[in-house]
């Protein structure tokens, strides 16, 4: 028998390595169409009835989820925001794909669903930033990026990157966003969550009702640890009724959801903070100050209601009480970037220009791309009489945002075009930026593109992210600062699509359905 030679065996394992990546390829490819396929199923049941439709249109970010996507929460938080009105909202995210594949489709879409509302979160996936190194590395990119296996690739790294920074893997991000015990779905109606907690009042009571008949220690220590545990967990969601409500500017109910968690439990840091926020909300700042500090007392490292006292204070006028609380929150927590933008930025309103350097510089240092911090530290290096390091400040920034808003090419002109479509139809168009991402570079990009609602995800990313886990609402970081969603992520996003529809919807009085 004669002996494999070196070459061979290289040559071999080369046959074997193009074999792996063939069938890798082709079964991708195949998932991709048992995806396509039961995605479409699902839209199908949509297409029932007159419908009002709202077509969501995208990258993964839109597509991925299933029932924890954010356009299927969408549907949930629109019916329950619009009673009485027949809504369906239809998910044709595309994985892996960009720009470009959003607009070769939209035509046929638009004509296969009628929607009234067509919302589009796109363009990350656009390859080149503002333009490639060179036209060779460019073109081997644009051949590869045709292979499903260079996107696994991608997605694979990105979740090790994602791990590495605290983010959990695709398992453990499965885990996460299950289904909680009880209820068992996602609650499409406030009432539902309402019958859950008169539900759990009877199982307290039965776990009461236990602990007396309880002969032994043990058994009376477990029993009241349940009946402690359904207490907790029946605050938790009285709060988030309450909040329900709260973000719809809902005040009388918001208001008598957390006086509940209150009475419910007086030690309850969160029902304090969110009635302090709905009446800071309403203008009544002398009321809300009586909760924020309420909430100081139950929880003395709290970052949410300090800053809340502190903005009610100097609405009040009490500029002295508000900087006192900045002062401490920024010597407590100087490693919070939210904290010391916002200590630096009141002390640089208020005249105090060294500690707004201080805190500016810190918060610039922690996150060194958000364009907004360069211009306010510029500004207090110029008020202290350095002007040759404001000038510096100032041009790093001015670089940023150049970096920023400095879309590609193809990105541009294929989102123009899909603004154009959507809007020579008549269809209302919601354009949604990524999370943690500022609008107004989308905003321009469609300058003179009228008219379209725009909806921000950083503001609302920032205050969820201070202080909870990356892993919370993030399942990988594939763009740097941000990754797909979590159920909670894509929450997030779909209480800010659903506010800008509601208004829309309000506005308009009806929604008229576009025929083909």
């Amino acid at each position: 028998m004669a002996k494999t030679t070196s070459g061979q065996k290289i040559l071999l394992v080369i046959l074997g390595v193009v074999l792996t990546i063939v069938l890798l390829e082709a079964g991708l490819r195949l998932g991709g169409f048992v995806f396509s396929f039961l995605q479409e199923r699902g839209n199908r049941v949509n297409l029932q009835g007159d419908a009002i439709r709202v077509l969501c249109v995208g990258d993964s970010m839109t597509a991925l989820g299933g029932r924890n996507s954010y356009p299927t929460q969408l549907e949930e938080i629109l019916k329950s925001s619009l009673p009485g009105r027949n809504l369906r909202v239809i998910n044709k995210g595309l994985v892996a794909k960009g720009s470009a594949d959003v607009l070769a489709r939209l035509p046929e879409n638009l004509n296969r669903y009628r929607p009234a509302i067509v919302v589009v979160m796109v363009g990350i996936n656009d390859r080149g930033g503002p333009v490639r190194e060179n036209a060779f590395s460019g073109g081997v990119v644009f051949f590869l990026e045709n292979f499903r296996v260079y996107h696994f690739f991608q997605l694979l790294g990105q979740h090790v990157r994602g791990k590495i920074h605290g983010a959990p893997s695709l398992a453990d991000s499965a885990a996460q966003t299950a289904e909680p015990e009880k209820p068992p779905r996602p609650l499409k109606d406030p009432r539902e969550l309402e019958t859950y907690i008169r539900q759990l009042d009877e199982t307290r009571a039965e776990f009461r009702e236990s602990f007396k008949r309880a002969t032994r220690p043990e058994e009376k220590a477990h029993f009241a640890r349940a009946a402690e545990t359904v207490k907790l967990r029946q605050g938790i969601l009285l709060v988030a009724l309450g909040r329900h409500y709260r973000i719809r500017s809902d005040f009388a109910e918001s208001d008598r959801y957390f006086q509940m968690a209150i009475a419910h439990d007086p030690r309850n840091y969160s029902a304090y903070v969110e009635m302090g926020r709905s009446l800071e909300d309403q203008g009544h700042c002398d009321k809300a100050v009586v909760f924020f500090q309420k909430a100081v007392e139950v929880n003395a490292n709290t970052v949410l209601a300090s800053m809340g006292l502190a903005r009610c204070y100097e609405a009040m006028g009490q500029d002295a009480r508000a900087g006192e609380i900045y002062q401490a929150l920024w010597k407590a927590h100087p490693e919070r970037y939210q904290v010391a933008s916002l200590v630096g930025t009141w002390m640089l309103k208020h005249g105090r220009y060294e500690l707004a350097k201080e805190a500016l510089g810190s918060a610039v240092n922690q996150n060194p791309s958000d364009p907004s911090l360069y211009d306010r530290l510029a500004e207090a290096h110029a008020r202290l009489g350095d002007e040759d390091k404001a000038d510096e400040v100032k041009k790093a920034g001015q670089a940023l945002v150049r970096r920023i808003e400095n879309y590609s090419d193809a990105t541009v002109g294929n989102y123009n075009a899909i603004a154009q479509i959507v809007l020579s139809r008549g269809i209302k168009l919601v354009c949604v930026q990524y999370p943690l991402r500022d609008v107004d570079p989308l905003r321009k990009m469609l300058s003179g593109k009228s008219p379209i609602v725009f909806v921000e995800n950083k503001a609302n990313f920032e205050e969820a992210l201070d202080g909870t886990p990356y892993a919370t609402y993030f399942s990988d970081m594939f763009a740097g600062d941000f990754g797909h969603g979590t159920r909670a992520g894509n929450r997030l996003i779909a209480e800010n699509v659903a506010g800008a529809i509601v208004k829309e919807v309000a506005a308009a009085g009806t929604v008229v359905i576009p025929r083909p």
